[in-house]
């Protein structure tokens, strides 16, 4: 009987929908279990976050501090004259120094003696003050 039960073609036709069925199932398993790791890796490698998009970038504190350094130079400051100030009396210094040289910059500027270096210190004074402007009504 037993010989009758393996052979029988109804049988070997159940046999081989519950194989076919526990393959689906496990490649379905299989692949639902590498894909998120495939997706990631590929997100990883084939994409740089930020490309092209210098300005939205975060500096490091060591680019702040030599932005500033920078910033002091062009305005004629150095530690010493902002030392014994309160953090507060310093960005009011900085930021008054900054908008007279601005203002100065865009009278050469308006005149057409303005140089490519000159620009470049308007360029930089403007951001660093338009900087400091939304990190202080951020703060507020």
């Amino acid at each position: 009987m037993d010989e009758d039960f393996v052979t029988s073609p109804a049988n070997r036709a159940s046999g081989m929908l519950r194989m076919k069925k526990w393959m689906t199932v496990s490649l379905a398993a299989g692949l639902l279990a590498a894909w998120p790791s495939a997706l990631l890796a590929q997100n990883s490698t084939n994409s740089t976050p930020n490309a092209g998009q210098g300005a939205a970038q975060t500096p490091s504190a060591a680019e702040r501090r030599e932005q500033l350094h920078e910033v002091m130079g062009i305005l004629g400051i150095n530690g010493k004259d902002l030392k014994g100030l309160s953090r507060q009396e310093r960005r009011a210094k900085i930021r008054s120094a900054a908008e007279r040289k601005i203002a100065e910059l865009n009278q050469k500027k308006a005149a057409g003696t303005l140089t490519g270096k000159e620009q470049g210190d308007l360029d930089l004074l403007r951001r660093f003050v338009h900087h400091r402007k939304d990190k202080a009504t951020a703060g507020n």
